[in-house]
């Protein structure tokens, strides 16, 4: 009996054990218990200025509804240049010249991307847990510093990892394409009538 009571009193704690090392060894409690499958989610609103400056502050907003009837466990989204996938870092580009310590550089300098959203996964902010009919927005706000033609992906998933597939109610796929210009143009300045100071003249002024 004294053999079986003990299996009895260390069941429970062996339970605890096991749940703290699963939290430990994969992240955030959401991430190590992911339900995967596959969730149908929309996308309302998707947006990122096709003209941009340099030196002007710029907005990047992507809206994700959960479209279905299962809860999603961690909504997440990553950010690409195009054809770069996550060998580069979002929001810059691969530069292949030679002698070059850093192999990129920043086009968008990131002024605060999605809150709370940073992961330990290249290129991916996640929201955490999007209920059934529930609508979350991913927000950076970010400032261009590299004129040109530049082309930024996003896909949607609904967890970090191996955690299930997304897809549109049509049976497509969550992502998208950015094409932005940026103009290499000095930025303009007024004069503030409130303060009497010189400041950068606002996007489209």
């Amino acid at each position: 009996m004294r053999g079986r009571n003990a299996i009895r009193a260390w069941g429970p704690a062996l339970a605890a054990t096991a749940a703290l090392a699963a939290v430990g060894c994969g992240g955030s409690n959401a991430d190590a218990t992911g339900t995967k499958g596959t969730f149908t989610v929309a996308v309302p609103k998707a947006e990122f200025p096709a003209k941009q400056d340099v030196s002007h502050a710029a907005r990047m907003r992507i809206d994700v509804r959960n479209a279905g009837r299962r809860d999603i466990g961690n909504l997440a989204v990553t950010i690409e240049a195009k054809g770069q996938g996550t060998t580069a870092p979002s929001f810059t580009r691969r530069n292949d010249q030679a002698g070059l310590a850093e192999p990129f550089s920043t086009v968008w300098v990131v002024d605060e991307g999605p809150r709370p959203g940073a992961t330990a996964y290249a290129n991916t902010w996640a929201l955490g847990r999007l209920r059934s009919g529930q609508t979350k927005s991913f927000v950076w706000h970010v400032t261009p510093v590299v004129p040109g033609r530049h082309v930024v992906t996003y896909r949607i998933a609904p967890g970090l990892g191996n955690q299930g597939t997304a897809r549109l109610a049509g049976g497509g796929r969550p992502a998208g394409t950015f094409a932005v210009n940026v103009s290499g143009d000095a930025p303009q300045q007024i004069v503030n009538p409130e303060s009497g100071k010189v400041e950068p003249a606002p996007p489209g002024g």
